[in-house]
């Protein structure tokens, strides 16, 4: 029988299952809504896209990511981005204003534009309301260090899907020592959602598991690595070689109520199917697989209605969640909107490694050799954009950056993704340009005018947040790592 856990939420008392994130627990009780976006208040959930969607307080400590932390007995959970207070939140009042009036990055808005007397004025609001932002802990909390550890690898798999096992068996087979890295809590958790079968990780091979990679540097000799949640030390590991096995993730349709609660990638519906949480009337969309994805959420118990094709979604529709989709002109009504595909590789670690780019200082030529293995070899699919309805569309949901904005800008012939990402703050929000860099790359390379080839930011680390104890726990290793 299930372990019942109580928690809190905006200090009203809920009551989750052990083993649930805080995220899976909240939606179990039907809170969706989790997060808002940082210029006009938009609901943001669990979606798998956007982080601002799930981060919150804990405990007293602010900005922590509640879709990896498990829920734990009496947990003090609440939301954060209100002014005055959760209760009578003024910021809301930022969703009435036309979105045209604050485009522009959020500090330098149409309304107040740098250099005058009224961007002081705002500045100065800002920094009193710690817009987008969290305020600080109603405690001091005690300094912490987690003191880092260096960790010699021989061959280091990055990936812990069926095609970064299957290399490293091979390579544990042929005699070389192996160690593999993955963000999920087990070995081919993606596979194991969908029901697939994958062979066993060889017992030779060394592994970590739930730990994120967020950066490479000193072009791959070192490969830094922490704990998906807690305060766990940063692992450093030195490489004589890395493989990439990363996969790939879907992108959300860039339609308008694409980032609504309730719009969610594949992984995370399947992951709360299997925790047997209501998903209401389900939509599937993708690019081949929405058929597959379909079934196997029928097969855990949630109400599929249809699956379509990402290509015929128009717009999303709801308010604070979603509340139905238009495909094809015809309205289906549904509670969630699972899109798988299209499918994007996430090319940061790569490019940290290589140190190629648009942006680089240097380049090495005795870089560690990287090479990439699995679906992340398979190219990236086109990004669905819906023409029709771009003005309103969402391109970049936690900065509130929609295709319209975009479009301005480009027509008007600004076209280098690190210039629209300045000019809008597109890609600045804690996801750190995923996945509204490749979105924002395809509405240029699909409406731009000169012709040239679209080149995506500079994808400096770290690529994931770490905490401040782990951030310390650096200072003595670091200088000497290598």
């Amino acid at each position: 029988m299930a372990q019942i856990v109580r928690f809190f939420w905006n200090g009203k008392a809920l009551r989750g299952v052990a083993g649930d994130t805080i995220g899976e627990a909240l939606y179990r009780n039907g809170i969706l809504a989790l997060g808002r976006s940082r210029k006009r208040q938009q609901p943001l959930g669990m979606s798998g896209s956007t982080s601002f969607g799930v981060i919150a307080r804990v405990d007293g400590r602010p900005s922590v990511r509640i879709d990896r932390l498990l829920v734990q007995p009496d947990m003090q959970i609440e939301s954060q981005d209100a002014w005055p207070t959760r209760s009578f939140n003024l910021l809301r009042l930022a969703r009435h204003v036309p979105k045209r009036l604050l485009r522009g990055g959020f500090e330098q808005t149409m309304l107040f534009p740098s250099g005058t007397a009224r961007f002081r004025y705002w500045e100065r609001f800002l920094s009193h309301i710690s817009a987008g932002g969290a305020r600080l802990p109603d405690r001091v909390l005690a300094p912490e260090q987690s003191p880092a550890r260096v960790v010699p690898a021989d061959i280091l798999v990055i990936g812990g899907g069926p095609a970064g096992i299957a290399e490293a068996n091979r390579l544990a087979l042929a005699g070389r020592v192996v160690t593999l890295v993955t963000r999920g809590d087990r070995h081919a958790r993606s596979a194991s959602l969908m029901a697939r079968e994958v062979a066993p990780l060889h017992e030779n091979v060394t592994s970590h598991l739930s730990m994120d990679v967020f950066g490479i540097y000193r072009a791959g000799r070192i490969v830094a690595g922490a704990p998906c949640a807690g305060d766990d030390g940063v692992t450093f590991f030195k490489p004589s070689s890395i493989i990439i096995a990363t996969g790939r993730f879907s992108i959300p349709p860039v339609v308008p109520g694409g980032a609504l609660p309730g719009v969610l990638a594949a992984p995370v519906a399947l992951q709360l199917a299997c925790r047997s949480i209501n998903l209401g009337r389900v939509v599937v969309c993708g690019t081949g697989s929405e058929a597959e994805i379909a079934d196997r959420l029928q097969s855990l118990g949630a109400s599929v209605v249809e699956h379509v094709p990402t290509a015929t979604v128009e717009r999303v529709t709801g308010g604070n969640r979603v509340r139905g989709i238009f495909s094809s002109g015809r309205l289906i009504r549904c509670e969630t909107l699972v899109h798988g595909g299209p499918w994007r590789a996430d090319p940061s670690l790569e490019f940290q490694a290589v140190a190629t780019g648009t942006i680089q200082l240097r380049t090495d030529p005795d870089a560690t050799p990287v090479h990439a293995v699995g679906a992340y070899c398979q190219g990236s699919e086109r990004i669905h954009i819906n023409e029709e309805h771009l003005e309103e569309a969402e391109v970049c949901a936690c900065m509130d950056v929609t295709g319209g904005e975009l479009l301005s800008l480009v027509r008007n012939g600004v076209e280098d993704v690190e210039v629209l990402k300045r000019l809008t703050s597109c890609g600045m929000g804690p996801c750190q340009g995923n996945p509204c860099w490749h979105s924002m790359a395809e509405l240029v390379a699909r409406f731009g005018v000169s012709g040239k080839p679209v080149a995506m930011p500079s994808y400096r680390p770290p690529r994931g947040a770490i905490t401040v104890a782990q951030a310390a726990g650096l200072l003595e290793v670091a200088s000497a790592v290598e």
